[in-house]
């Protein structure tokens, strides 16, 4: 059974993650993400991915649906990548136990929150992760301004900030 499922924002191709059946009561990092054609029902690639994992997120399209967050699990390291239509899978983050991902409202940014720290890293990967702050509620997540620009999250103790 899916565990979290997902579709494109033009309705042509949904993303869904399987759990390993072997992964043990509670685990939901081993699995497969399986990306399928709606029209066809075809199935375009299956690859071992999850959803990130806090608290078993759903897999998210980027706004142009040209590809999907996922959670890849190497030996227990956990690896942000990002999941192309083709099948062909990009790290873009990692190691780390990630909490809330999300794109950038234009897609050219992924912002992750880990631990108490909001890192921010573009979709593509080509360049390395950058964090923006720390000693914020990570668990709480973050809400990207309309243009991209800013994050507003929660700190750890209950306040409110925001981030450029």
């Amino acid at each position: 059974m899916p565990r979290s499922v997902s579709v494109s924002p033009d309705g042509k191709t949904a993303a869904y993650g399987i759990a390993n059946p072997n992964a043990g009561p509670g685990v939901h990092l081993d699995g497969t993400v399986v990306l399928l054609d709606l029209g066809t029902g075809e199935e375009l690639a299956a690859v071992a991915a999850s959803a990130p994992d806090y608290p078993s997120l759903p897999l998210e399209f980027a706004p142009d649906g040209s590809n999907v967050l996922v959670q890849t699990d190497v030996c227990r390291e956990w690896n942000l990548a990002v999941l192309g239509l083709d099948g062909t899978l990009r790290q873009i983050a990692g190691p780390g136990g990630f909490y809330v991902v999300e794109y950038s409202p234009d897609g050219s940014l992924v912002a992750f929150t880990r631990g108490t720290e909001l890192w921010v890293v573009p979709s593509d990967g080509k360049s390395p992760p950058r964090q923006l702050a720390t000693g914020i509620h990570g668990p709480a997540g973050f809400e990207w301004s309309p243009d991209g620009k800013w994050l507003a999250v929660p700190d750890f103790f209950g306040g409110f900030g925001a981030c450029e």
